[in-house]
């Protein structure tokens, strides 16, 4: 009897320590890095209706920080609309008839365009991509 209680203790004690390693929350996110802001796409009283042709950006860091720069425009444009880095959990959104992105780590975002998950290349780590609407395509090299 005893035996048996300190072999189901020992499988026990081993779930426990699998799901504590191997275990992790879908969408964890950091605490106050960035307040849960509502989505321009919410339903809702408040809620205001993107215009046909404008294209709605969100870069959301799902595996660690990322270097972003977002430019409402061209390359060449100025000022940014964004340039930094976004932590694991934060997201950015952006609008506008044609945005440039350049991202530093693709492979720790994820970039949806009007709620559409986009395929990120290499063109977006050399010369950045542009983003309408309807499509997206690589700037040409700087």
């Amino acid at each position: 009897m005893v035996l048996l209680a300190l072999t189901l203790i020992g499988v026990f004690t081993a779930l426990v320590i699998a799901a504590w390693r191997f275990g992790e929350a879908e969408d964890p996110g950091v605490r106050g890095l960035q307040p849960n802001v509502p989505s321009d796409t919410a339903a809702g009283p408040t809620a205001k209706p993107v215009p046909l042709g404008i294209a709605r950006l969100e870069v959301i860091s799902r595996r660690g920080g990322s270097y972003v720069v977002v430019r409402r425009g061209s390359q060449a444009a100025k000022k940014p609309l964004y340039e930094g880095t976004i932590e694991r959990g934060q997201k950015q959104r952006f609008t506008g008839k044609l945005l440039w992105l350049h991202v530093r780590t693709p492979k720790n975002v994820v970039v949806k365009l009007n709620g559409n998950r986009v395929k990120l290349g290499p063109a977006v780590k050399r010369q950045g991509l542009f983003l309408t609407a309807r499509r997206v395509f690589a700037a040409e090299p700087a």
